[in-house]
């Protein structure tokens, strides 16, 4: 993990000083808001200024017995971000079903300007998360640091035009204590873009992809690609998203290591015993959620 630390940091630093010389005007609304569905994006809230965050996802869609999903436990995250500057943001969130509190950060270090002398926006987004479950969970020889998690991401996006903005990132997860059929860490790449349709309406969509950092062994259940899919109608101060998603966990972390859904239903093998199981034919794999962000 140290490693990739280190990756993380000179790349700040390597941009910090492009940063610099950034004098022209930035162009404004690459996306409407912090998030795309389950993605961060290079935006955050200007200077003083507030972003609060409403999180949900239904259960998965089996049948029309629980209304595709509405009527089976859901998940809620509530979060709040605050711009300590026009490039730097400070937010802290709790998540329901993992019990999970986070503290997160994202700091612009370049941005697109109108006259395409710097061609693309990049920001570093990351988080500290702690797991607020009783302590049985963590198993034998517990330590407060089990509970912790964490994520590092840089995002690079570029709006080519007033109809379409795409951006593409690179992530590192790692979570001190896992169950032992998953593991500590893992790399992320994600593609995620945005498509106006009318002046408030955009479409979205995102492909995210994980790769064990170590050989996974037989025991080891593979974190399944997030996709996500879903309409935004957004506002001067409000975002509206409703998307159709693989991912049920919120903190990104957690979607990169643990994510199980699976998009085609395919054979898997037993974690314990190592046979192929034959997949779930009535389990898509997808469920149904919204985003609310509101600018304050």
């Amino acid at each position: 993990m140290r490693f990739f630390t280190l990756v993380f940091i000179q790349l700040i630093l390597v941009f910090s000083v492009f940063a610099q010389k950034e004098e022209q005007t930035p162009v404004s609304e690459t996306f409407n808001c912090s998030m795309l569905s389950e993605t961060q994006t290079i935006m955050s809230p200007y200077a003083k200024g507030y972003e609060f965050i409403i999180h949900h996802r239904f259960g998965l869609i089996k049948d029309f017995s629980d209304l595709l999903g509405f009527y089976a436990p859901s998940n809620i995250r509530l979060g709040i971000d605050y711009g300590i500057t026009d490039r730097l943001m400070l937010g802290f969130g709790t998540e329901k079903n993992n019990k999970h509190q986070d503290l997160r950060w994202k700091y612009a270090l370049l941005r697109q300007t109108e006259s395409g002398s710097m061609p693309v926006s990049v920001s570093y987004f990351g988080n500290t998360v702690l797991d607020a479950n009783n302590s049985e969970k963590f198993g034998q020889n517990y330590k407060f640091i089990d509970r912790l998690s964490y994520f590092n991401q840089i995002i690079v996006a570029r709006k080519f035009n007033d109809k379409f903005s795409f951006q593409v990132a690179g992530s590192y997860s790692h979570f001190n204590k896992v169950d032992s059929i998953y593991q500590n860490d893992a790399i992320g790449l994600t593609a995620a873009g945005m498509v106006k349709l009318t002046y408030s309406m955009s479409l979205m969509f995102e492909y995210n992809h994980s790769i064990y950092v170590k050989d996974s062994r037989y025991y080891h259940k593979q974190p399944e690609p997030g996709l996500g899919l879903g309409l935004q109608i957004a506002t001067g101060t409000h975002a509206f998203q409703v998307f159709a998603t693989t991912y049920d966990n919120i903190t990104p972390q957690s979607n990169f290591i643990m994510n199980s859904n699976q998009v085609l239903n395919r054979d898997v093998r037993d974690p314990l015993t190592g046979q192929i199981i034959p997949g779930e034919k009535s389990d898509l794999g997808i469920r149904f959620g919204f985003n609310i962000t509101a600018r304050f």
